[in-house]
């Protein structure tokens, strides 16, 4: 037997220690809402007011931060001239808590009047079963019951946020329980709302991420146009990616002064600057590095902007003026293609350049490149679904990016958006074959990824495709909810033992999005998300109406 090298043993330690750990943690099956909410508003309130290294990537913190709050329906709370109180019933619970509340109490009277007939042997474990899912949706838990004289008369409950027990008199009607549980409910709302924390004020969140936006020549000769990391750094494809989507999360959220703080006309220019027609990519800033993420970055903004960039072929001319022909747009785009082709390499993972190691955030980028191109069927499908099936570990259900790398919960959105990616082309390549049908045909009508004509009532389904997923994505949110999310302060974290981030955060809510579309019983709700562009569904089609663009594919 072959002497194991020290990563090998370095990779079995920390998987062996997560395991112990989701052993002994509560199987977990809800997003502790409250706590996350709390801690997204409190980083996006601190940003200016640090000297933390995170204030030179200001759209990225906002970006990860509101994106968070969007997935958990609770972007207004980023905002302190927005809030209104009863919001906050929803936003928490992620559904309308008097419906929940109203099931509730429906069960306790049902509990009481059929005690002791109906459950014969322990009531707890009777209760829990009769109302695990209602009970769970409310955020509460069974805690403990009180018979009088053969008669059911209380009930405690207790809320999973606080773990603060609330005492239901049975006696009483049931409006008088239901005002209990929704008192309660209100005064279990986030730390900024308990201690009348200022809360960040909308002009502040736009003022912080325009002021990365480079607007004239003088301030760099090479690239008008851009957001950089912070004000006075130089325009990267990556900070205006995050800065545009921050904007696009804003401006539909019944803001519109924040589409109208896009300057269209100056990014087009730049990006066009960036692109390398040699290769067929992009560099990530004026003079810098070539690879995925920056044709990723390009692509995404130019294609929820609907910028007509010329290195697609869009609105370019011949040398006598004249628009240039279809094949030669196609031409330009091949190129693109050609250049994402060749970082496919022969594990089945996309590398950030050719010849380099598949990794799990440049296959996301590569196959939403491909995707928004519509040209799905370019990738190696089968290869790239069994390098994916080789990034879960079976012992503790998270991700990892590469070959012989350690479990990280951000990859459950690299990794997961990657499995819904290539479903939807498959599902396209099966459609275009000579046994498809309309029915398969109106699988791929999955708004939620891809906009075609911005009906909401398009939905791709899942239900027929989850049986041939090559990853278990309950495995997976077991992980998240139990080993990667804070229950206590909020926020996630890379694995158990490690401080939570705003990055982490975002990703894990990402990758639990993607996750409840494989799995329709999860007993928690975010809202929908587009996985090309990582914004939540209502968001794309907002910007997608606003700028006239058409979608992907």
């Amino acid at each position: 037997m072959s002497k194991r090298s020290k990563s090998e043993l370095e990779i079995d330690d920390v998987t062996q220690k997560i395991s112990t750990f989701l052993s002994c943690a509560p199987n977990e099956q809800i997003i502790h809402r409250s706590k996350h909410i709390a801690y997204c508003v409190d980083a996006i309130y601190s940003l200016h007011r640090t000297s933390d290294s995170l204030a030179f990537v200001q759209p990225w913190v906002m970006y990860w931060n509101l994106h968070a709050l969007d997935i958990l329906d609770a972007v207004h709370w980023a905002f302190g001239d927005t809030i209104e109180y009863g919001d906050w019933e929803k936003s928490c619970l992620g559904l309308d808590t008097s419906h929940c509340v109203s099931q509730t109490v429906r069960i306790l009277v049902e509990c009481a009047a059929s005690y002791p007939n109906k459950f014969k042997s322990d009531f707890s474990q009777e209760l829990s079963a009769h109302s695990l899912d209602t009970f769970i949706r409310a955020g509460l838990d069974y805690d403990s019951h009180t018979v009088e004289n053969g008669v059911l008369t209380r009930l405690k409950v207790r809320c999973k946020e606080c773990g603060i027990s609330i005492d239901c008199v049975l006696a009483e009607s049931t409006a008088v329980v239901a005002g209990l549980l929704i008192k309660h409910h209100r005064s279990c709302s986030p730390k900024c709302a308990r201690a009348g924390m200022i809360l960040p004020h909308r002009a502040e969140v736009l003022n912080a991420i325009q002021s990365c936006f480079h607007t004239t020549i003088d301030q760099d000769p090479y690239s008008p146009g851009g957001y950089g990391g912070c004000q006075g750094q130089m325009p990267h494809l990556a900070s205006t990616y995050a800065a545009v989507n921050s904007l696009l999360i804003i401006g539909g959220t019944n803001y519109p002064d924040a589409y109208e703080a896009i300057h269209r006309e100056s990014l087009q220019k730049w990006i066009d600057t960036l692109y390398n027609p040699q290769e067929g990519s992009f560099r990530m800033h004026a003079d810098g590095e070539v690879d995925v993420r920056a044709t990723y970055c390009a692509l995404s903004v130019a294609s929820l902007l609907n910028l007509k960039l010329k290195a697609l072929g869009a609105e370019a001319t011949n040398g006598d003026g004249s628009t240039v022909s279809a094949g030669m747009k196609s031409i330009k785009q091949s190129k693109i293609v050609g250049f994402i082709k060749r970082c496919q390499t022969y594990e089945g993972g996309f590398s950030c350049t050719p010849f380099d190691e598949a990794h799990g955030g440049y296959s996301f980028c590569a196959m939403s490149v491909l995707l928004m191109l519509g040209k799905w069927n370019e990738a190696n499908l089968p290869l790239l679904r069994k390098w994916i099936s080789q990034r879960q570990c079976f012992t503790t259900g998270g991700f990892n990016g590469r070959t012989n790398k350690l479990v990280d919960a951000c990859y459950s959105f690299w990794i997961g958006s990657v499995v819904g990616l290539s479903e939807v082309a498959e599902a396209h390549n099966v459609s275009y074959s000579d046994d498809s049908n309309h029915t398969t045909y109106d699988l791929l009508r999955w708004i939620h990824l891809v906009p075609r004509d911005h009906n909401p009532n398009d939905t791709f389904d899942f239900a027929r495709w989850s049986n041939v997923c090559c990853v278990d994505f309950r495995k997976l949110t077991n992980f998240l909810l139990s080993a990667a999310q804070d229950a206590t302060k909020g926020g996630f974290r890379d694995k158990p033992w490690v401080r939570v981030d705003a990055y982490h955060t975002c990703y894990s809510l990402s990758g639990l999005a993607i996750a409840q579309r494989f799995l329709p019983d999860a007993l928690w709700k975010l809202k929908d998300i587009n996985p090309i562009f990582n914004l939540c569904h209502d968001r794309v089609t907002s910007a997608l109406l606003k700028f006239g663009g058409r979608g992907c594919i």
